[in-house]
């Protein structure tokens, strides 16, 4: 019965450390694009632009900045697509990537800045639009922030169902 007991306790103290943890992050929508991001709580949300093309969040030192923006595609006028995207990226980032990745309409670039800043860099390219979010934090602490970008990566949802009067 005593073994019983801890094992109840030990799972109802996990459980509830993992609501913890859930209630640490906040979500968003943006009514323009019909994207959604899930950030921590503790970033800041700066004031939304006028033309609701996306957000921007700070760390309370300055030091986490993360943003989300959107924006219509202009393949033909401006020959935008998913690999000029990436191959533009790539170009003005040069030596600080360390990690890269491209799939059908999603990229990802990652890296150190010279300023000794991480950044995780992921774009949504579709027909008519796309969409995108960037953090950046210390080097010195991504032990701390690695996890941050693992969630925002996995639960940012770059396409809700079009039930609603999105720009795209």
């Amino acid at each position: 019965m005593q073994a019983l007991n801890k094992t109840l306790t030990s799972l109802i103290l996990i459980c509830l450390g993992h609501l913890a943890l859930a209630s640490d992050w906040k979500r968003e929508i943006n009514a323009r694009w019909g994207f959604a991001l899930t950030y921590p709580a503790a970033l800041i949300p700066e004031a939304l632009p006028t033309d609701g093309s996306g957000r921007r969040y700070h760390s309370a030192d300055n030091e986490v900045s993360l943003a989300t923006s959107g924006s219509h595609t202009h393949p033909g006028e401006l020959n935008e697509s998913l690999d000029s995207f990436w191959q533009k990226e790539l170009a003005e980032r040069a030596t600080t990537v360390t990690y890269k990745v491209k799939r059908n309409n999603w990229y990802v670039i990652s890296g150190l800045n010279p300023n000794g800043y991480e950044f995780y860099h992921k774009v949504f390219f579709y027909p008519t639009y796309w969409v995108e979010f960037e953090i950046t934090y210390p080097h010195a602490q991504h032990e701390r922030y690695d996890p941050w970008v693992v969630r925002l990566s996995h639960d940012f949802s770059p396409a809700l169902p079009d039930n609603g009067s999105y720009d795209r």
